[in-house]
């Protein structure tokens, strides 16, 4: 029987592009599902790591909301992406990939901002 929640993720890091650990609250929205809660972990131009209360099913489409300060300003980063991984970590909940798949220029200059620690 598959897990239709977890995918291993054997060997080296799929995303090859640089990454950088950034906690920030965030909303994952899954169609079908109620919105849920999400703290980042670290975000890449290709994609993010965050926790989920609940299990996000593999390949789901999900839109992520992120909203911060920079400096004295609130922005908000939204992206669409795919789940591409989403395990149980003890009892913290899930640790979940999101592999983007849709992102807007803006957004991809912000994120390389705050990859590079520019932001």
């Amino acid at each position: 029987m598959t897990n239709s929640f977890v995918t291993a993720r054997v060997g080296a890091d799929a995303r090859g592009e640089p990454r950088r650990a950034w906690p920030r609250r965030a909303v994952v929205l899954v169609e079908g599902q109620p919105r849920q809660p999400a703290r980042t972990i670290d975000i890449s131009i290709s994609g993010l790591s965050l926790m989920t209360e609940r299990p996000v099913p593999l390949n789901a489409r999900c839109g992520i909301c992120i909203s911060f300060l920079r400096g004295e300003v609130l922005s908000q980063i939204e992206v669409a992406g795919n789940a591409v991984y989403s395990i149980l970590v003890g009892t913290k909940g899930y640790r979940t990939g999101i592999q983007f798949t849709q992102i807007d220029s803006a957004t991809r200059a912000l994120i390389s901002q705050i990859v590079h620690h520019q932001e």
